[in-house]
């Protein structure tokens, strides 16, 4: 197995399909096609006090089209959606320094989708317990 903090480390812990292209990879599906796996950025996390301090992610950056994986992404997302699989588990990405990031798995956390847009791949999720 890979090095922890690693993002092959990451996908291999919750089960999925490593990305052929690791470095630009935003997502991945289980090795069985049931789930999707998407990393989420930490610092991108909105914690709402109405809502109990849940923690919400809103996927809306204006330049995300130009970006490599964000295809890929949105492929994902829209699989998710359209099947009716709106639980994606977490690889929260944390940046270390400008050029060092570290990966952790969250196997008992997911991401709930709440709403998408299959046009634009905005979306917005909120963290659960699973």
């Amino acid at each position: 197995m890979a090095e922890p903090g690693t993002l092959t480390f990451a996908y291999q812990a919750l089960g999925a399909v490593v990305p052929r292209n690791i470095r630009t990879c935003w997502s991945s599906r289980l090795l069985d096609g049931s789930a999707v796996v998407g990393q989420f950025w930490k610092h991108q996390f909105v914690t709402v006090p109405e809502y109990g301090n849940a923690r919400f992610y809103i996927g809306d950056e204006p330049d995300a089209e130009t970006r490599d994986g964000f295809k890929e992404w949105k492929e994902n997302l829209t699989w998710a959606w359209d099947n009716n699989r709106k639980n994606i588990l977490i690889i929260e990405a944390v940046k270390i320094s400008p050029n060092v990031n570290k990966f952790y798995p969250k196997p008992d956390t997911i991401m709930r989708l709440l709403a998408f847009n299959p046009e634009t791949g905005a979306f917005i999720a909120r963290e659960e317990k699973s």
